[in-house]
């Protein structure tokens, strides 16, 4: 195995602290990060703009992902391809 791309696919779970118009916030929930990541570390994050200290964790990709894998496991059943 590569070690390089073995630490692109790795990633570990993390509280993360961020601001939001000048305020600083404590997550309430871990996200994942890249395996690489220390203290410090910039990363992107998504929030709730209700509630700040929610972050969210999908992204459109992996929700469109889900789907293709969803429609091709019901295509499968329906046409007996197992």
């Amino acid at each position: 195995m590569n070690p390089e791309n073995s630490k692109f696919r790795n990633s570990k779970w993390a509280t993360v602290s961020y601001k939001v118009n000048g305020r600083t916030y404590q997550s309430q929930n871990c996200i994942q990060v890249p395996m690489a990541s220390q203290i410090g570390t910039t990363i992107t994050v998504r929030y709730d703009t209700q509630n700040p200290e929610k972050l969210y964790s999908f992204s459109i990709l992996r929700i469109i992902v889900s789907l293709i894998v969803a429609a091709i496991c019901i295509a499968a059943a329906i046409f007996n391809l197992v």
